[in-house]
């Protein structure tokens, strides 16, 4: 204590700094590594709970489109056609006489089918019932012409099936299912394109798994038909394959009279989980891997360490203790489709209908961070499960922890420093934020401090900087805005002048419908004065969505060109229509694509002085259900540098000799505004020769439906 006193002011202050420094970094350390480590966490749960998020609605989207196709097909001619003579068919060979002797012949040969090892076995390896040859002649027949493909005549079935058997595996490999069943109301399969133990028998006396179940709930169905899907199960005429299906009722003058079934391809489940690139460059890293679960714990996609290698995987199943049988299964089948179970609290919370995040044992054994989550898929109980091995995803943390100390010594190490210039250190930022601040009350809106450090004069500094850049943006703004006002107020401005001038020089003799016409147009470009005030309280960007409305687009063009032909700037032009004489009605946002048509035509005379004409073309699009509207001019015409710097936003390419006003705006604003409806705008030019833009709008706008802004009037 007595050395202590002895001791100078500055070597105490020195200790003290030294001593209160040292405890702080050693509680600062503890504290960031706490927070370091479940920020580190959150943002793997957070990217994990993303990606499945991503893929959970791609495989909705995906299903969707399953439901589609099989709609698509149940209503196609050619499934139609096929299902009325197949069914026809089937009737006859109901009616036919086979002698005993070829009747024990089929039965022979079919037992001898179903005797085969592969499907014996089947309940030992995956518990599921032995499945039986048909015992209808009709059954026996079909399934020993072309299960046993056994010579056989059926005499109209055998037509039928040449006629309209290629079609149908077209449509079912374009379609992308693995097979197309067709069975009608009494449960008789009339055809598939695989021709395996399922084909020709009766689904309600011979059952066959998920076909008979998505025959039955199809049957069942009330209202408007409607696809519907069945879980994948253990398929025994695909010799155990599990497999998922997809129905829809057949349905002929309102009544029903069939079922359309389709099995969906495995493939198609995989490509939607795992995608075409490794799932390291997914953001899964190298453990990492995203998976479905059903309402039983079994998988409903392959894992994606099965499809990458599947000989490490099956070793490191081994090693986690899975039953030699499951893994035989595995092996065999080459899919963990139904023969993993992954049954961890998230899934169980998940089937719940929960979002649900945790550190858990997943079913390789492994210590994992795991989000699981349902999937909005009608008629299927499933989760979708991304997950990533703990001690991959906290190697961050690892690396935080190794800078963390290398940091604190090195700061120990300058505390002593920090003590002795402490007070230069504080005295000096301050010194030149004030100086900053000084010259930016002067006007001065490049002023700017250099921010050093981490602390609260830093987080000042860097507060002012912000202020400063921000007072810049927003002077930059404010010029644009003028801008945009002066551009876009022009036009409608310009038309009343030309129409009070033609009303000026009607005389003593004024003709009455002149006068109402250029009345008319004064009163609606007044209008349009207004709306362009709500566009600035509105302004068209990528965020912008369209207020629809049905509208004859022939007239709006034909209105719009007379009401510039009364321009100054239109007087040694020709405004020449096409295809404007039929009306052509749209559904879209009015004032926002008449802002278009005046953007495009007052280019188009603008930027022709030379020329006396202008074209503007209407015509439909059958093909999409869009129309299009062409502008063409002969005038100055463009490069294509120049011509892709125009349909940016602000670009401008202009010869300034032609004192030709503008802010590049309105063509980026134009393209917003197409694209917002579906549409498009493109540009071809020749230099010297003209250009051409052409606006593509859809008859018909799908899409969200903006709001519009309040606007009062002074």
């Amino acid at each position: 204590m007595i050395g202590l006193r002895s001791l100078k002011f500055g070597s105490k202050l020195f200790l003290i700094l030294l001593f209160v420094g040292a405890l702080s970094l050693l509680l600062a350390s503890l504290v960031g590594y706490i927070v370091g480590k479940n920020s580190i966490t959150e943002a793997v749960f957070s990217q994990l709970t993303s990606i499945g998020s991503a893929r959970s609605s791609h495989l909705a989207s995906h299903f969707q489109e399953v439901g589609a196709r099989a709609s698509l097909l149940a209503s196609h001619p050619t499934v139609q056609s096929a299902f009325d003579s197949f069914s026809g068919a089937a009737r006859l060979i109901q009616y036919r006489i086979i002698p005993a002797e070829q009747r024990r012949r089929m039965e022979n040969v079919l037992d001898s089918y179903y005797s085969q090892p592969e499907l014996l076995n089947l309940q030992k390896r995956l518990h599921i019932s032995v499945i039986k040859p048909p015992s209808d002649s009709v059954g026996q027949s079909l399934q020993y012409k072309y299960v046993a493909q056994k010579a056989f005549d059926l005499g109209a079935y055998d037509v039928a099936h040449a006629r309209s058997h290629e079609a149908l595996r077209l449509l079912c490999e374009q379609m992308g299912f693995y097979d197309l069943v067709l069975a009608d109301a009494s449960g008789r399969v009339l055809y598939t394109v695989r021709k395996e133990a399922d084909f020709g028998v009766n689904l309600i006396n011979s059952p066959r798994g998920g076909l008979s179940e998505a025959f039955r709930q199809a049957m069942e169905q009330r209202g408007r038909p409607r696809s519907l899907f069945v879980d994948f199960s253990h398929y025994a005429p695909s010799f155990g394959v599990p497999s998922a299906f997809v129905a829809f009722p057949l349905q002929k003058n309102g009544k029903r009279r069939g079922v359309l079934i389709a099995q969906i391809s495995l493939k198609s489940i995989d490509t939607v989980m795992h995608g075409d690139k490794d799932s390291a460059s997914t953001g899964l890293g190298e453990t990492g891997e995203t998976y479905l679960v059903g309402a039983d714990f079994r998988m409903r996609s392959n894992s994606r360490f099965m499809l990458e290698d599947s000989r490490s995987f099956l070793a490191s199943l081994t090693k986690a203790g899975l039953p030699p049988l499951t893994l035989s299964a595995i092996r065999d089948q080459n899919t963990t489709l139904l023969l993993l179970s992954a049954q961890t609290p998230t899934v169980e919370s998940a089937l719940r209908g929960h979002l649900s995040e945790a550190i858990v044992k997943n079913y390789r054994g492994a210590q994992v961070l795991s989000s699981a989550q349902p999937v909005n898929i009608p008629g299927l109980n499933w989760v979708i499960v991304s997950e990533k091995d703990e001690a991959e995803a906290l190697i961050p943390l690892q690396r935080f922890r190794v800078i963390l100390m290398g940091v604190s010594i090195a700061l120990l190490g300058v505390i002593g420093l920090i003590s002795v210039r402490f007070a230069r250190h504080v005295v000096e930022p301050i010194q030149k934020l004030a100086d900053a601040a000084h010259a930016f009350g002067r006007g001065d809106l490049n002023a700017r401090v250099a921010v050093k450090g981490n602390d609260e004069i830093a987080e000042l500094g860097d507060t002012f900087n912000q202020m400063t850049q921000n007072a810049q943006q927003m002077e930059t703004i404010a010029h644009s805005l003028r801008r945009n006002i002066v551009h876009d107020l022009k036009t409608p401005v310009t038309v009343i002048r030309g129409c009070a001038e033609t009303l000026r020089m009607q005389g003593d003799d004024p003709d009455p419908e002149l006068q109402q016409e250029m009345l008319n147009n004064i009163m609606e470009q007044s209008d349009l004065m207004m709306d362009d005030l709500r566009d600035l309280l509105s302004p068209v960007d990528e965020h912008w969505h369209p207020q629809p409305e049905s509208f004859d687009l022939a007239q709006l063009i034909s209105r719009v060109a007379i009401a510039e032909s009364h321009t100054a700037r239109a007087a040694h032009h020709q405004i020449l229509l096409e295809g404007v004489d039929q009306p052509l009605w749209i559904r879209a946002d009015r004032r926002k694509v008449r802002r278009v048509i005046e953007n495009l035509l007052s280019n188009a005379i603008k930027y022709s002085p030379d020329a006396d004409r202008v074209l503007i073309r209407l015509s439909p699009r059958p093909e999409d259900a869009s129309v299009q509207m062409e502008f063409i001019d002969y005038g100055l015409g463009m490069t294509e540098e120049q011509l892709q710097t125009v349909l940016s936003v602000g670009g401008r390419v202009v010869d300034h000799s032609l004192n030709i006003e503008g802010t590049g705006f309105g063509l980026s604003s134009c393209r917003y505004v197409l694209e917002a409806h579906g549409g498009a705008l493109t540009a071809t030019s020749t230099p010297g020769e003209g250009s051409q833009f052409t606006a593509i709008l859809p008859l018909e706008y799908q899409g969200e439906v903006g709001e519009e802004e309040e606007f009062e009037d002074a």
